[in-house]
Order: structure tokens, then C-alpha cells, then sequence
């Protein structure tokens, strides 16, 4: 059997490949991840430096906020 790709190898090549990053609507709609906080967590654990990047929207029910996380490349 082939080794089956998870929702954090998903999240991390997305983070690789998209250098806005990721919201969790996004998380939701692309991999069906509804616990993406959790899944940056453990890539941080991994040592992946990811940046936290809180942004606003107005919504249905007025202003939101919603974070959005972003790879941090190498130097």
C-alpha cells in the first residue's frame, strides 16, 4: 500500500505552494480540516516557522476576525 498523504502533509504543501497561506475556511474547503490551529501546531512542533496573521472582514454579522497562516521562508 502506498503511504497516504494527511491533512498536515496536505496543509504543509499548501503552505509551500501558496505564499498568502491559509484560512481556516480554506483549510475547510480544500482538505476538509476542520482543526487547522491544531495542524499548524504540530507543524510548528515539526519546526516549520509558520507566522499568525490575524485579519478582518465584515461579515453577516458585522466585522470579523479570522487568521490567516503564512510559511515563513528561510532566510
Amino acid at each position: 500500500m502506498a503511504n497516504k498523504k494527511t491533512k498536515i502533509d496536505e496543509v504543509l504543501h499548501y503552505l509551500k505552494t501558496h505564499k498568502r497561506g491559509i484560512t481556516q475556511r480554506q483549510a475547510i474547503e480544500k482538505f476538509d480540516a476542520y482543526r487547522l490551529a491544531d495542524i499548524i501546531f504540530k507543524l510548528k512542533k515539526r519546526g516549520h516557522v509558520i507566522d499568525t496573521i490575524k485579519e478582518e472582514s465584515v461579515g453577516k454579522y458585522g466585522k470579523e476576525t479570522y487568521a490567516r497562516y503564512v510559511l515563513r521562508k528561510a532566510a
